[in-house]
């Protein structure tokens, strides 16, 4: 068996799809009221089911994934906007160690 050193997301992907999917297909299906919530409720219980599956299936890669660090700055959010020069100097020489996480 090949080892997986990425998550598959696709699967992931697929999961949420068809579950959302059919969550909205079965008001289509002749159900009575309670039949159809019975319905629903299993729905969701399989599509959390299935993506606690896949968490197990991929736990190891997703160990492996390079976690952030609070001081690194490429932790910071893609959408944030890049620091100045300013703040990018002030970072590097005024804050050290205990204080750098102090600010953090």
């Amino acid at each position: 068996m090949k080892k997986q050193n990425r998550p598959t997301w696709w699967v992931l992907d697929l999961i949420v799809v068809a579950g959302i999917g059919l969550l909205f297909w079965q008001h289509r299906w002749p159900l009575s009221p309670g039949l159809r919530q019975v319905v629903q409720v299993l729905l969701v219980l399989a599509i959390y089911g299935l993506m606690g599956l896949w968490v197990f299936a991929n736990s190891e890669a997703l160990e492996q994934q390079e976690q952030p660090t609070r001081g690194d700055e490429q932790s910071l959010s893609p959408l944030a906007p890049p620091q100045t020069a300013t703040q990018a100097h002030y970072r590097a020489t005024v804050l050290t160690g205990d204080e750098r996480e102090e600010v953090e």
